[in-house]
């Protein structure tokens, strides 16, 4: 399960409540919850997002439920103290719980891909490879 863990879902206002953020992100990864995470800081969770697509053999199907200008924030904000967390399904809840994370979609199996869906509409499909030209300026627009 892909899931992105803020608090309270919006990123926190003030360095003290990063701090706290980030030593509850820290207390998940050493209880094993974690699979794998990156943070969300420059480019957002979407640039968030294609690191670990590129860095793994596995894909990612997010499903956002916000139309495309919510979406646009929340991929693209660049805000300090938001993290996205692979988590394995049996301790999806425990994360939820304990870092008010809410769930962005899943890990797939098969080539590596980014998926993201907005309100149902297809906002997102970059396989590896685009995902890595892009990463070196190689896609035109």
């Amino acid at each position: 399960t892909a899931m992105h863990a803020s608090g309270s879902g919006r990123p926190p206002p003030d360095p003290e409540a990063c701090m706290a953020v980030a030593r509850g992100f820290v207390d998940l990864r050493d209880r094993g919850f974690v699979r794998a995470a990156h943070a969300a800081g420059r480019g957002g969770i979407a640039v968030a997002l294609a690191h670990m697509v590129l860095a793994s053999d596995f894909g990612l199907r997010i499903e956002l439920g916000e139309g495309p200008d919510a979406a646009r924030g929340l991929l693209f904000g660049e805000n300090l103290g938001r993290y996205l967390v692979a988590v394995p399904p049996e301790h999806e809840d425990a994360v939820r719980g304990a870092a008010g994370a809410r769930r962005l979609g899943i890990v797939t199996d098969g080539p590596p891909r980014l998926a993201v869906t907005c309100d149902g509409a297809a906002a997102i499909d970059l396989d590896a490879s685009t995902l890595r030209r892009a990463f070196h300026g190689e896609v035109s627009r």
